[in-house]
């Protein structure tokens, strides 16, 4: 058989079936232990002061759920002048707005809708009003027309005056002051598999009981809250996402031509709730706030008479804050803290990749390196035939591999620097 693999090779069938095995060689070179304990200095700080102290990856860590109470409060001393806000139509000062239009005050149960919403809240910022009447009174004398409701006075058979006009045309407000109006919030947060596995407090509270804060988007501190509920302007809601309700509306039922305001149009905010015990015993918690780009918010509220024949439509258009509530909450585990050691003992095979390739092709010893590390054997099979015949190395009759193997037999008893050093000299 291994002659066939010679003829079809070309080449010594112990050559293709050549067995690689590893030789621990002992460097005597100062560089390179001092290179490689470096190594492991910098990744023994990485796991221990990287990995489980500054990331604190021995944690197991659980994604908290919570729920969100608002409210919308006027601030005791505001007093509304609708000649002070430049979106108005009255607004005696020098300053441009988009689309001003006329202004009215309304309390805040008014202008939040609808009034009760689980982790969101609409406040209104403009609204449309358009009245409308029933026209099919008797559904017995006919078919009824395909527009049930409309704002034609006479079409409705209702009686009016020039000064009231025979169309209900629609009537566009601002609501005068909004941005100055606060937010009351409540929270509360669990982190469910913790809390149900232990039963302790520290994996679920209310904003009582936390601290907290709010970061704009540049992560600076824009207010801070102690134990209790906390109360927010909009304006710095506004603030913190980066907002500007005076800036065009490009949103997709907007004025393509650039003539509607984010006040007009509404908004959407992201109000992020993100809990966290990482660095403190007592879980604490941040709002970060953020606009959906191109959005408006719209929805339509409709107030019907009791004989169900007149209606308003009011049209709202608002900043939607919509809450979620998120985080990191962690315990510490010993099989976590397992698997993040293990997972980064894998350094250790990079320090010695390092060593090696610094050893065999950067260090100025590199050739004296690559003879000690790599070294080939004699052909065994020679050996085994010579050995079946009853020969020993010294009475072989192939003069090539006697020379072979003295030689590697020599180069186990003297140092390759000596070989090294004639050849330099020749």
């Amino acid at each position: 058989m291994g002659s066939c693999i010679e003829r079809v090779t070309g080449r010594d069938p112990d050559e293709v079936f050549a067995y690689n095995t590893i030789k621990v060689v002992r460097i005597k070179d100062r560089y390179l232990g001092m290179l490689r304990l470096f190594l492991l200095l910098v990744i023994f700080l990485y796991i221990v002061g990287y990995v489980l102290i500054y990331q604190q990856k021995y944690l197991e860590i659980e994604v908290p759920v919570g729920s969100v109470a608002t409210s919308l409060k006027k601030p005791g001393h505001l007093k509304i002048d609708v000649s002070q806000y430049p979106y108005c139509k009255n607004y005696s000062g020098s300053e441009h707005f988009l689309d001003p239009a006329e202004c009215v005050a309304w309390d805040a149960d008014q202008i939040v809708y609808p009034p009760a919403m689980s982790d969101s809240m609409l406040i209104t910022t403009r609204i449309k009003t358009t009245e409308e009447w029933y026209i099919c009174k008797d559904p017995t004398a006919g078919p009824c027309p395909a527009e049930l409701w409309t704002n034609n006075r006479t079409l409705a058979g209702v009686n009016f005056t020039n000064a009231t006009g025979e169309i209900a045309w629609p009537v566009t407000q601002f609501m005068a002051g909004v941005d100055a109006y606060s937010v009351w919030v409540k929270h509360n947060m669990q982190a469910r598999l913790f809390f149900s596995q232990t039963g302790d407090d520290h994996y679920a509270a209310a904003s009582s009981e936390m601290t907290g804060r709010l970061i704009d988007r540049n992560g600076d501190v824009l207010q801070t809250f102690g134990l209790g509920p906390d109360y927010i302007y909009v304006s710095t809601f506004l603030q913190a996402a980066g907002a500007d309700l005076s800036r065009t509306s490009h949103a997709q039922g907007a004025d393509p031509h650039g003539g509607d305001s984010q006040r007009s149009e509404g908004i959407i905010l992201l109000v992020a709730i993100i809990y966290s015990n990482l660095k403190s015993e007592q879980p604490t918690y941040e709002y970060s706030v953020t606009q959906i780009p191109q959005a408006e918010y719209k929805v339509v509220e409709s107030r019907i008479s009791n004989d169900n024949m007149h209606r308003i439509n009011i049209d709202r258009h608002g900043i939607q804050l919509v809450f979620l509530t998120t985080g990191q909450i962690g315990r510490p585990d010993f099989q976590t803290t397992l698997i993040q050691l293990v997972s980064a003992l894998g350094l250790l095979s990079v320090a010695a990749l390092v060593v090696e390739m610094s050893m065999l092709y950067i260090m100025p010893h590199k050739k004296y390196y690559n003879k000690y590390k790599y070294q080939e054997t004699v052909d065994f099979s020679d050996l085994r035939d010579a050995e079946e015949d009853g020969l020993d190395v010294d009475q072989m009759t192939d003069p090539q591999f006697s020379a072979s193997l003295n030689a590697d037999l020599a180069s186990m008893r003297r140092p390759f620097v000596d070989g090294d050093a004639q050849d330099s000299s020749q």
